[in-house]
């Protein structure tokens, strides 16, 4: 994991070689970990904020989360790739790494991103001077904050499973109070009052109905319920 956010996530890979991810965050954002072992790199002060996630099946996401209307729709992952490789388009919107003798190094798999609502938002790759770039096409129905996923396969990980669905829930509940972490404002206070983003998160992760949340959180929690995109994000999973 890189010391900021514009650093290079680095992975080794099985094939013996390596594979580095640069990160399109702040220079000045330093790491965070989370209950469920994701990092982020968040300045309030930035209309965008990172994060990296690797899952048990040995999957690497560098989540992008556009937190407002100013944020950027095209975001450049530089890759450090093993001397000799290539990055090809695949049919579903993909990219796959080839060595210099034509073997699969590994792949990115198809782009995906959604909104704070949950409803998709078009996004798709290109391979452009080594790097990796996302373009996310937003319009006046999207809702912020929105989330996008370039994720790393290796070569010989288990692929099937994609993100588990914990992660995506976590991800999602952190970007929304990221975006609402802005000093100054309601939910600013609301949410230092709750114990800080980490603390919300590692309440969240320890229990699965919305009374038990609120019980775990106390009145801080019961504020932040209403505001509307946190509860979306945090609460209308939980029973």
């Amino acid at each position: 994991m890189p010391a900021a956010g514009s650093g290079q996530l680095t992975v080794a890979g099985s094939h013996g070689g390596q594979v580095g991810i640069g990160l399109p965050g702040s220079p000045q954002t330093r790491p965070d970990t989370y209950p469920d072992g994701t990092v982020m790199y968040t300045d309030p002060n930035a209309t965008t904020d990172v994060a990296v996630h690797t899952s048990h099946s040995g999957v690497v996401s560098a989540l992008v989360i556009l937190k407002n209307a100013g944020a950027a729709t095209e975001y450049r992952f530089p890759l450090n790739l093993p001397q000799g490789s290539s990055a090809v388009p695949t049919d579903d919107g993909g990219i796959t790494i080839f060595d210099k003798a034509g073997q699969t190094v590994g792949s990115f798999a198809p782009p995906w991103a959604t909104d704070a609502n949950g409803e998709p938002v078009k996004t798709s790759y290109r391979s452009d001077g080594g790097d990796l770039v996302q373009t996310i096409q937003v319009d006046e129905s999207t809702t912020y904050p929105v989330i996008a996923d370039p994720a790393w396969w290796d070569t010989v990980k288990d692929i099937g499973g994609g993100m588990v669905e914990d992660t995506w829930n976590s991800m999602k509940c952190g970007a929304a109070l990221g975006a609402a972490f802005v000093p100054g404002t309601k939910a600013y206070k609301l949410i230092k009052a709750a114990g800080g983003i980490k603390k919300i998160l590692t309440v969240l992760a320890s229990v699965d109905t919305k009374k038990g949340a609120l019980s775990a959180l106390g009145s801080g929690g019961s504020s932040l319920f209403g505001i509307k995109a946190i509860k979306k994000a945090c609460f209308d999973d939980l029973q």
